[in-house]
């Protein structure tokens, strides 16, 4: 309710500054709003949410919302999307210091402690998207990404134990079976 109310003291700054009335707003009030936002924004979602709280403040006073769907306010918002660009926010990729300063912080005398790392070790290795999936053959880079070579399942170790001594790097691996 908090960002609601953020942005409908937004809507009516914007309209008491230009001398509108705010309610109900035409659609090319509300255009002139969207455009009002690009100006404090680079984010196209920043302006979606404006324009649904906008829709949720006329259902609020019983107002139709019929120009917040109007030709002219859905091709501000497409001009916008084209100008502003929707991007992911896309996760960092945990790194191979990250998962050294992990261990360097873990206590090994605790028992739950090596499961930990275990747990941590097996997650980095195999349930990363970036590891199960390469977004090309090109792109594959076997630092990075398993493949059928990487893990092979002798019969005197198990298979946590053949797909981490193939992707880590000698300290790290040595390191880790003293752990044990």
């Amino acid at each position: 309710m908090g960002n609601r109310r953020s942005q409908w003291k937004c809507f009516l700054r914007f309209y008491h500054e230009f001398q509108l009335v705010p309610l109900p707003a035409s659609s090319s009030t509300i255009s002139c709003f969207l455009v009002y936002l690009s100006q404090h924004t680079l984010s196209y979602r920043y302006i979606l949410n404006h324009l649904n709280s906008l829709c949720i403040l006329h259902l609020y006073y019983d107002l139709p919302c019929d120009a917040l769907t109007s030709f002219s306010v859905r091709l501000t918002t497409m001009g916008l999307k084209r100008l502003l660009g929707t991007r992911t926010n896309q996760k960092h990729p945990i790194t191979w210091d990250m998962l050294r300063r992990i261990y360097n912080l873990l206590d090994t005398s605790i028992a739950s402690q090596p499961a930990l790392w275990c747990l941590f070790l097996v997650a980095f290795s195999s349930l990363r998207k970036s590891n199960l999936t390469a977004p090309c053959v090109q792109a594959c880079d076997p630092e990075k990404h398993l493949s059928k070579m990487t893990i092979n399942s002798p019969p005197k170790e198990s298979v946590v134990f053949s797909v981490l001594s193939s992707i880590f790097p000698p300290p790290l691996e040595s390191e880790f079976r003293k752990a044990f």
